[in-house]
């Protein structure tokens, strides 16, 4: 499946702070007074509530349900003065943004993997998350009875602009409450530069990301035409003990807080401390920052449908397991060697 990124446009004139945030794996979601535009999360509910009373004049014998209705309403809206908004954009090369948001283009812009924006970046979630494709048009989003059973609200209350803010293709991530969030390691993919950011502050980024798996991306004029694009400048890779001959790409799969591996070997190994040192530094590489993981080691001969929990052979070929209650001490107890 190809990857998906989004973008983060940012100035020069807040630097050192920025890059302190992205070197710690988080994100400002801001309130919604702090955006730029003085519009925002605005929702007419007057059809809503005129529905409303029709009901009620239908119905006179339903006045409780349909004031708990019009309660859990306006509880909803009412929470767009808690939530925290974090906007990003699906278009990296966009002019006007590089001039707004990136300091004439001596700032840069973030790279995220887009799926990784939402992953529970602990073992300990407490934050509920949404994203949203914002949709712009010229008349203010009005709610009626359906958008609650269709789940529309969210839409309209907080992925709603005004047409004028169209080119910015934006994509937010809306926040149970506005503030410092937090992220997976896996959520930056990289930077681009701006094409007249100064080689001070390029050094500066890649000084402080400099033991990330990163690339850096050099924002260019396109030679024949308008417009921008951007070019590798360099990649950064954490190093690793692991010998890739010794393992075929491991299976992934995502459960909550928990990332599950599930890694045949190509090789025999020949002792319990080859499988330990190996277990060490697969969790090394691949583990997401404080998510938790389980690890689950096979043999060359593994079946690939065995090497599936649920399987009744699971156990057949599997060699060592590396599970979230077992400690690092203690790992020698299971390989089955």
């Amino acid at each position: 499946m190809k990857q998906e990124y989004l973008y983060k446009y940012r100035t020069i004139e807040n630097l050192d702070r920025d890059l302190a945030m992205i070197a710690n794996d988080s994100f400002f979601a801001a309130g919604i007074t702090d955006l730029n535009d003085d519009q925002e999360c605005f929702l007419d509910g007057q059809l809503f509530i005129n529905s409303l009373q029709i009901l009620l004049k239908m119905f006179p014998g339903n006045k409780n349900s349909v004031e708990n209705v019009k309660m859990t309403f306006e509880k909803y809206v009412s929470c767009r003065d808690k939530v925290g908004i974090f906007s990003l954009s699906k278009n990296p090369c966009v002019g006007m943004m590089w001039a707004l948001y990136a300091s004439m283009r001596r700032g840069y812009c973030i790279i995220y993997n887009k799926d990784a924006l939402l992953k529970a970046p602990s073992s300990v979630y407490m934050n509920d998350r949404l994203m949203l494709e914002v949709k712009y048009s010229r008349l203010a989003p009005k709610a009626d009875l359906r958008d609650i059973s269709k789940g529309k609200l969210p839409q309209k209350l907080f992925g709603s602009k005004e047409a004028g803010w169209s080119a910015e293709e934006e994509v937010r991530i809306v926040t149970d409450r506005f503030g410092m969030q937090r992220l997976v390691p896996s959520a930056l993919h990289g930077i681009i530069f701006g094409s007249e950011m100064s080689d001070k502050d390029k050094d500066k980024i890649k000084d402080t990301l400099k033991n990330r798996n990163v690339c850096f991306y050099q924002l260019q004029r396109k030679k024949n035409d308008y417009g921008y694009e951007y070019v590798l400048d360099e990649k950064f890779e954490i190093s690793s003990d692991l010998d890739v001959a010794t393992y075929l790409s491991p299976i992934k799969t995502e459960c909550g807080v928990t990332d599950n591996f599930f890694v045949k070997l190509t090789v025999s190994p020949t002792t319990k401390e080859w499988l330990v040192t190996f277990l060490k530094s697969f969790r090394k590489k691949y583990a997401d920052g404080n998510r938790q993981c389980n690890i689950w080691i096979f043999d060359k001969d593994t079946p690939k449908e065995q090497m599936d929990i649920q399987s009744e052979h699971f156990e057949d070929h599997l060699l060592a397991g590396w599970t979230i209650d077992i400690k690092e001490e203690e790992l020698d107890s299971f390989v089955k060697l």
